[in-house]
């Protein structure tokens, strides 16, 4: 639960608005999430359920980066 309001504060303060937000905690959730489960819980992640994971997180920033020229573009 602390990683979960760590990255959200983070993202609050580096984030353009609160999309951006969301999209940054939700991937950021995620990661820990396979990460915690296979360190602390032994659990087996499966490979693809890795590459889905940064898949997601990658989109996340596609839009997020989108997002930001859009706005350049329309200052």
């Amino acid at each position: 639960m602390k990683v979960m309001w760590i990255s959200f504060t983070f993202a609050l303060s580096r984030a353009p608005n609160s999309f951006a937000v969301q999209l940054l905690n939700t991937a950021t959730n995620l990661v820990a999430t396979g990460l915690f489960g296979q360190l602390l819980f032994e659990e087996k992640v499966a490979l693809s359920w890795w590459i889905g994971a940064c898949l997601m997180l990658i989109g996340s920033l596609i839009i997020i980066s989108e997002q930001e020229e859009d706005k350049k573009k329309t200052e």
